[in-house]
């Protein structure tokens, strides 16, 4: 065990979701939970509180291979605890998948979507992938739709039918998505990326600590521009 002055700093990775009748998952915050700090790898790792973090003291959990348990192996009693989401929101240009006629009206069109970058999955092969929530489409208009209201609002209606039809959960590579996070592709929220290529940012000021509530809070970020 690593002695209180070679230790990290105490940054939440994790969290202990309570039991409380009456509450779903989707409706803690962070204020109804306890933050907690994994230290080791994926095959196994000690889960410390910031108490037992900051003054060298035992482990409240272990992590084997993403699961959770108390540090004699059996399973937590009451309540649960889990990885706490990195959220995070990726651009991916996707003009050339439109139609022709949504082409010609468009200079550059991205594909917005929310990921969590702690969860990995492996689909039938070695290579990790991200799972992609998807949100909405982005775009920048040509000149000329810009200067005609009709043009405007008969494209975004035409952005709007398809985003009904994309598919709500798709994966990527970890590899083709870390870049975006890099120095160059970073974007800014309400912004589109300035490469073309992509890229993405984290989301600042999540409350929320399951994904489902989440992602309730990127929808409302949304309707503010902060997506």
């Amino acid at each position: 065990m690593l002695t209180v002055a070679e230790r990290k700093p105490f940054i939440p990775n994790a969290v202990y979701i309570p039991t409380k009748d009456g509450k779903e998952g989707r409706d803690f915050d962070r204020s109804d939970c306890t933050m907690l700090f994994v230290e080791g790898e994926y095959s196994y790792g000690e889960v410390y509180t910031a108490e037992a973090w900051k003054s060298g003291g035992s482990p409240s959990y272990v992590q084997r291979r993403g699961d959770f348990f108390l540090p004699d192996d059996t399973e937590i009693p009451v309540g649960r605890v889990q990885l706490l989401p990195d959220v995070c929101v990726v651009k991916l240009p996707e003009r050339e998948y439109w139609c022709e006629e949504v082409q010609k009206l468009t200079k550059r069109m991205y594909g917005v979507y929310a990921l969590d970058r702690r969860q990995h999955f492996h689909l039938c092969e070695m290579c990790a992938s991200y799972e992609l929530y998807f949100i909405e489409s982005q775009y920048e208009e040509t000149d000329e739709v810009a200067e005609d209201e009709h043009k405007r609002e008969e494209l975004n209606e035409a952005i709007l039918e398809g985003d009904r039809d994309a598919e709500p959960v798709s994966y990527m590579h970890i590899k083709d998505i870390e870049p975006m996070f890099a120095r160059g592709r970073r974007c800014r929220p309400g912004w589109l990326p300035k490469s073309d290529r992509g890229g993405g940012f984290r989301l600042r000021g999540v409350r929320a600590v399951t994904w489902e509530g989440v992602m309730e809070e990127v929808f409302e970020m949304l309707c503010n521009s902060g997506i």
